[in-house]
């Protein structure tokens, strides 16, 4: 949102283009939500096993573009 990017003060661990590449944000996120409905929906051990490394990497893949690495 307007007043939250890189020159508004605030301390954040998102990368710049998180607020210059919103269709890819966006993407992602719909990705995420998408993924995540299916996780909520398995009931059984197999289903769950194989829909949650694909949830993990929804989110993943949204961490690697858009997140800095937490500087120690």
């Amino acid at each position: 949102p307007a007043g939250t990017g890189p020159d508004s003060g605030i301390k954040t661990e998102a990368k710049a283009n998180i607020w210059t590449d919103r269709a890819t944000f966006d993407a992602a996120v719909v990705k995420l939500q998408e993924e995540s409905t299916k996780l909520a929906a398995v009931t059984d051990a197999a289903g769950f096993k194989a829909q949650f490394p694909v949830t993990g990497g929804a989110c993943k893949n949204c961490h690697d573009t858009f997140r800095e690495e937490e500087k120690k």
